[in-house]
């Protein structure tokens, strides 16, 4: 069987969606480790109003974890544009969220702030939620409902979203920001990495989804292999 690039891109998509369920349910971490990137001294109007919303529409419980995050996101959007609804999903909404990203986790360089990846995965986390308080009953895929005509789900789930996120993680890494929170390597990993990247007559793309859905999963020694590798 051929695998092609395409078939890559849908595997990278589907565990980069799989670690961000996974993030969600440890929101109280990521904020600990990226809450000083959020800084909440901001007394704009923007920043004021911003938080009067916030401060009407999450519980208690969620404040306490990443408040600042809604906070800032609401702050950067109502800045560029008074009348922003931060209530409101359109197909503008998953664009909106990785211009923020961007702006947090951007080159400084460009004009951003130069955040690790670690904050691009909180607030992916942190606006999870808040969507998701937003629409409960909607269910976490992003999708266009036609005959409702209108977006339902989760925007931080939109195939854009996590391909931005891939992309980001991987200029990240390539800057030398390695993420330390892998898992172990089993011995049965060890034998289904061999069988599916290291067989002969496979092609490059082969070679790639053989590796993608383990690779994530290695001690950062073992990605240095593969890397050294050219895997």
């Amino acid at each position: 069987m051929t695998v092609t690039e395409d078939q890559v891109a849908d595997e990278e998509v589907a565990i980069n969606l799989e670690e961000a369920d996974g993030y969600v349910k440890r929101i109280n971490e990521l904020m600990q480790l990226t809450e000083d990137d959020f800084p909440d001294d901001d007394d704009s109007p923007a920043a004021r109003r911003a938080a009067e919303i916030a401060r009407a529409n999450i519980t208690q419980g969620t404040r306490v974890a990443h408040e600042r995050v809604i906070k800032a996101y609401f702050a950067f959007w109502l800045k560029r544009d008074p009348k922003w609804d931060p209530k409101a999903l359109s197909d503008r909404t998953p664009r909106e969220i990785m211009a923020f990203i961007t702006q947090k986790c951007g080159e400084k360089s460009e004009g951003f702030e130069g955040r690790k990846y670690a904050t691009a995965v909180s607030t992916r986390s942190a606006l999870t939620l808040w969507y998701r308080s937003v629409r409960p009953h909607d269910g976490d895929e992003w999708r266009l409902d036609e005959k409702a005509h209108r977006w339902r789900g989760l925007p931080t789930r939109a195939r854009i979203v996590s391909e931005f996120m891939v992309g980001l993680e991987k200029i990240k890494a390539k800057a030398g920001e390695l993420s330390q929170s892998a898992t172990a390597l089993t011995i049965d990993d060890m034998h289904r990495l061999y069988n599916r990247c290291f067989r002969e007559g496979q092609t490059e793309a082969e070679r790639r989804w053989g590796i993608i859905r383990w690779v994530s999963h290695l001690p950062t020694v073992f990605q240095y292999h593969l890397r050294f590798l050219n895997l």
